[in-house]
Formats: structure tokens, sequence, C-alpha cells
């Protein structure tokens, strides 16, 4: 009995292992981009995001995405851009809704690798895949949910250069753009993006499955059983 408690407990705990919840890759082939900025009244003025669903409530470990520092008036990444928004929506109805989470990162913080795929967008800048690994998971219920990835930029007007949030060949076919990019009136095209180019934007996520309840309280008892069983 106190065997089988604590290989139920361990097989409990086990299940919490981060896992990829969501994942449409940049596939190097897929060309296309969608403006992402993460503060209104920018130079373009608008904003992507993307869906996936939480099948079971999780605690987000992670993100990664593709994409490329504009170009015109800098060359590459960073350029002008100083951080990123990364911001997980409510769905509403098929579209983004409220805000559940909302993290800012500068471009120098330590969670954040920006790796060169070795691939250049139209505007002959390098796309990178950008991974984040959250220092405060947030938690999601289970439920469906957008990822929208905006970029601050170092200096605004002529030299507002913009993050170019890459297509992926993978997805459900479903993205979102917003202008101005302030959140609201938030446009979906569902079977293709408006530029008829790809199936959603590149983003993976990963994500922790949040215990069960009394997942630890039995790891616990059985701690418990085999210390009196060696006294």
């Amino acid at each position: 009995m106190r065997t089988a408690l604590a290989l139920g407990a361990i097989a409990a705990l086990a299940t919490s292992a981060s896992a990829q919840i969501a994942s449409q890759p940049f596939d190097g082939i897929t060309d296309g981009f969608v403006i992402s900025e993460a503060t209104p009244g920018g130079f373009f003025d608008n904003r992507g995001a993307d869906n996936f669903n939480v099948s079971t409530a999780s605690f987000i470990d992670g993100v990664s995405w593709w994409g490329t520092e504009e170009g015109f008036f800098s060359i590459d990444f960073p350029g002008n851009i100083a951080s990123f928004e990364i911001s997980f929506l409510n769905d509403n109805a098929g579209s983004p809704g409220s805000v559940a989470s909302s993290t800012t990162v500068s471009i120098a913080d330590a969670n954040l690798s920006a790796t060169d795929t070795g691939s250049d967008s139209f505007n002959g800048g390098d796309i990178f895949r950008f991974d984040f690994v959250f220092d405060t998971t947030p938690e999601l219920p289970a439920g469906d949910y957008w990822l929208s990835i905006g970029a601050n930029p170092v200096t605004d007007f002529l030299d507002d250069d913009s993050f170019f949030w890459a297509y992926s060949g993978t997805g459900d076919g479903t993205l979102a753009q917003v202008t101005p990019a302030d959140g609201s009136g938030w446009v979906v095209a569902p079977g293709t993006d408006p530029g008829g180019l790809s199936n959603g934007l590149a983003l993976e996520v990963f994500a922790t499955p949040v215990p069960a309840p009394g997942a630890f309280a039995l790891v616990g008892l059985a701690g418990l059983a085999g210390a009196r069983r060696r006294r």
C-alpha cells in the first residue's frame, strides 16, 4: 500500500514536466510577415496575434517566435528594437480579447536569446529565432488563447523601424491583426492571413500542467509512511 501510494504520487508529479503546447515554427520557406508593434502611434501602428489552446490548466514556461527587424533605417536585430511585449490574450468568441498576462522583456534580458536562422527577409535582414523563459510563469486555465508579441522601439518617427513577425507554414490558418496597435478592433482572418501567404505566425509555447490538487500532499504522505516504516 505504501509503495503504491509513493508510486502514485511520483506519477502525478511526473506529469508536470514542461511540454510544447503550441508549435508553428518558421519553416525557412514561407515568406511574409506581420508588422507587430507594442506601442500605439508607431510608424505602422499595427500588431499581430495568433491563437493556441491550453488543454489543461498550465504554467507557461516559455515562448519562441521568429522574425526580423525592419531594417529600413538600421541593419538587422536589434536595430531600433528596445524590448518585446509578450501578451497572452483571452479568446473572445474567436477573436483576441482581454489581456490574461503581459510581460515586457528588454532585448538585454538574460532570459531572452536571439539566434540567426540563416534565412533572410524580403528586405535583406536576417531572420532570428527568439526564445524567452519566464522567471515568473503565467498561469492560464484550460481554454483558448492568443499570443501577441509586439516590439517597442528605441526611438520614434523616422527611426521607428518595426518588428516583422514571420509567417509559419503550419497552424490552423487563423491569425489576427489590429490597427492601431492599442488592442481594440482586432481583425481575424480565418482560413488564411490577409496576404494569403501562410497558416499562421511563427511561434512555439511551452508549459507545465498545474499539479492536480493533493499531488504534493500524496508525496508528503508517502514520505511519512516510509519514515514510520523505518522506525
